[in-house]
């Protein structure tokens, strides 16, 4: 059973954005898979994607809320291949990666994938809305995982989001660090 606002006790006021498709950090996972090393990305140093990953995750948390109506972060936010370029070279920017990418990212996000929140998370979901819960920022990633990375967004495994039980943990412990 899922949570539906006309009849649960999802409040009215209550709006979660969940993203399933953050690109940086999505390319820079597609980057990392078998994938790219077959679709002819050769790769960079350690150092290089640990740079861009820091550097992207470092532009989700600063992100102001309400980003969807901030026409100059839009813009800012639709070059993130030439983002991660800076780090990574240009090969990311090649038509044959974006096309891997495209393919890869329609395979483990899909982007008609419904957004549907179980009964049994919704008192924690509210609990974590009143503290200041905005974003669900939810990766394609095998490990479980789940990091507050501000005092709005929470980064989610897949695994995580999709196991009722693991939902609710990493929701409560949105709740109750106040670190973010």
């Amino acid at each position: 059973m899922y949570a539906d606002a006309a009849t649960s006790a999802w409040p009215p006021e209550m709006l979660i954005t969940e993203e399933r498709r953050e690109h940086s950090l999505c390319m820079l996972l597609f980057l990392e898979s078998t994938s790219a090393s077959a679709a002819g990305w050769s790769g960079a140093d350690r150092g290089s994607w640990l740079a861009a990953w820091s550097a992207s995750i470092a532009a989700l948390v600063t992100r102001p809320d309400g980003w969807e109506e901030d026409f100059e972060f839009l813009r800012q936010a639709s070059a993130w291949a030439e983002h991660l370029a800076e780090h990574l070279g240009d090969a990311v920017l090649d038509d044959a990666l974006a096309d891997a990418y495209g393919t890869w990212i329609e395979a483990a996000a899909p982007s008609d994938a419904e957004v549907t929140y179980d009964d049994r998370v919704l008192d924690d979901l509210v609990a974590a809305w009143r503290v200041g819960l905005r974003t669900l920022v939810v990766l394609p990633t095998s490990g479980r995982m789940a990091v507050r990375l501000s005092a709005s967004t929470l980064l989610l495994s897949t695994p995580v989001r999709g196991d009722v039980e693991h939902f609710r943990s990493a929701l409560r412990m949105f709740a109750t660090d106040r670190s973010g």
